[in-house]
């Protein structure tokens, strides 16, 4: 079995990320994409993270405890750059993303709220580890963590998917070969491999970039670089994390402030 490993940081999920996982889920090889030497991978797990990006963690001023006591601490936006709060991507993949991207039935999302890792990047070795302590203790078949699929420990072939710079920082040879010996990069199975792939070869967009066009307003650019997503569906994520950049605070804090002025509207009222 071949089974596509992707993890996403995606602050936000943009259409560079969306055609990565559509390389990851190929059914057939064909002439745009034979010079990448893709394999064709019978599953394909998607870890996705639902961390913030561009945020510092300070106490709440509405605390009246220390930090040694206890106190709550709130995510503020680190001076210069965009937010990306945790709290709106987890709202924007559950309900947004995940019923609307039109993906493989290959292709399985899995977040923390489904029992991944909250850091992508360690999810990926929780299935690479289930392979090598398998390969070791000589067993036949093993569990494939996240899948729910028993797999055959010699055909199996773990393919992990990036960007081409971020395969060489993450999972470099003296890593991977200290961490899964001769498992990596081995040319029959049982084996882990890295998938490099160019931006190039996706679409040419960053998650600084997609943070700017928020920072600038122009959510017009924003959308046009979303995955393929209803217009009222990219429009709703679009607004989402403007307000939320704009405003310094997710959209769930945002929620419970307008519903606290909400009550002190009406408490005012009926005092009169």
């Amino acid at each position: 079995m071949k089974i596509g490993l992707v993890p996403m940081s995606a602050k936000p999920y943009h259409a560079g990320h969306h055609m990565l996982v559509e390389f990851a889920a190929l059914a057939e090889i064909t002439d745009e994409v034979k010079n990448l030497e893709l394999p064709i991978n019978d599953e394909v797990i998607v870890f996705v993270s639902f961390s913030s990006r561009g945020v510092r963690k300070v106490k709440d001023p509405t605390d009246t405890r220390t930090i040694k006591q206890g106190a709550r601490k709130i995510e503020v936006p680190k001076p210069g750059e965009t937010p990306v709060f945790g709290g709106d991507m987890k709202h924007i993949w559950n309900n947004l993303l995940k019923p609307n991207l039109k993906l493989p039935s290959k292709v399985k999302i899995v977040s923390p709220d489904d029992g991944a890792s909250a850091a992508p990047v360690r999810s990926i070795h929780d299935v690479c580890e289930a392979l090598k302590k398998a390969y070791d203790a000589g067993e036949k078949t093993f569990l494939v963590p996240h899948l729910g699929t028993t797999a055959t420990v010699a055909d199996t072939i773990l393919n992990i998917y990036s960007d081409d710079q971020d395969i060489t920082t993450n999972y470099s040879d003296a890593l991977m070969t200290r961490q899964y010996g001769d498992l990596w990069k081995s040319e029959q199975g049982p084996s882990i491999r890295g998938i490099g792939v160019p931006r190039t070869a996706t679409v040419e967009i960053s998650g600084t970039k997609m943070r700017k066009f928020l920072c600038d307003g122009d959510l017009e650019s924003f959308s046009a670089l979303l995955p393929p997503l209803p217009e009222k569906i990219k429009r709703e994520i679009a607004q989402i994390l403007s307000d939320s950049a704009v405003c310094g605070l997710p959209m769930s804090k945002r929620t419970q402030k307008n519903e606290s002025l909400l009550r002190s509207y009406i408490g005012l009222i009926i005092g009169r």
